[in-house]
């Protein structure tokens, strides 16, 4: 995982949208079908993407950094996608050709502050520092999605993939459901749906998704999983780097 110094600094030679540079092109057409003639760069529209990271998901979640890690190994070459659509070709607009699993001691003020997850996160960010999926996908220049891109009409991306779902408490650093774990619930939706009124039981604050994730596809959408999974747009103020204290917020000095 690459390491740098802040948020900012992550991000600040990233390229924009728009005809890719030398060395990106050069990326994109190891891609290309054998036997097709290279990609030019008036043919190509690139559009860098904050794909994942490792803070909290609308589902109460959290990717551990392997996960991370191999989205960044397994992504590149995959399909983007409108939708999720796996059961469609046709919903494939472009393809990912670049991606880094990153981290930083800080994150941005706005996903920390998402879904009202600011202490959880916070206190990740405290433990962890803040790791995210940098990609780069390509699109051909007359797509309309290069257009809905552009105009703000698609934003929101989210990683579509295959896990062997295992779920790690992080009061116990220990698998749930089992001796690991001292008897925690992982407040994953479908679980508080059924469970959510039953009194006893001793909720986690959350729960980590762990382990090698697959990568299938990577979508365009309306609204993702993930706050702050979205086309890379100019940057915003990162949030300071926290303390450890920051952690008492849900009862924890150290997670993980």
């Amino acid at each position: 995982m690459l390491q740098f110094p802040s948020f900012d600094s992550a991000i600040a030679s990233v390229p924009g949208m728009g005809q890719p540079e030398p060395w990106q092109l050069d990326q994109m057409n190891k891609f290309r079908p054998k036997g097709m003639k290279p990609y030019t760069a008036d043919q190509m529209v690139s559009v860098p993407m904050l794909a994942s990271h490792n803070l909290m998901s609308f589902s109460n979640g959290v990717w551990d950094d392997q996960s991370i890690e191999s989205m960044a190994a397994f992504f590149p070459g995959k399909p983007m996608n409108l939708n999720h659509s796996w059961e469609d070709v046709q919903q494939n607009v472009g393809f990912v050709y670049s991606a880094y699993a990153i981290q930083t001691p800080d994150a941005p003020v706005n996903i920390l502050n998402a879904a009202d997850y600011f202490d959880i996160n916070r206190s990740i960010v405290a433990n962890h520092g803040f790791q995210f999926l940098l990609t780069y996908a390509a699109f051909p220049a007359d797509s309309p999605a290069v257009n809905a891109i552009g105009y703000g009409m698609a934003k929101d991306v989210s990683t579509g993939g295959i896990t062997d779902s295992t779920m790690i408490c992080p009061l116990c650093d220990g698998e749930f459901f089992t001796d690991e774990c001292d008897g925690h619930m992982p407040p994953h939706p479908m679980l508080l749906f059924f469970l959510g009124d039953e009194e006893g039981i001793d909720w986690a604050p959350y729960y980590i998704r762990a382990g090698f994730h697959t990568a299938v596809e990577l979508t365009l959408c309306v609204s993702g999983n993930l706050p702050g999974a979205e086309v890379l747009t100019e940057p915003e103020e990162a949030g300071d780097p926290v303390e450890e204290e920051a952690g008492q917020a849900i009862g924890l000095q150290v997670i993980r």
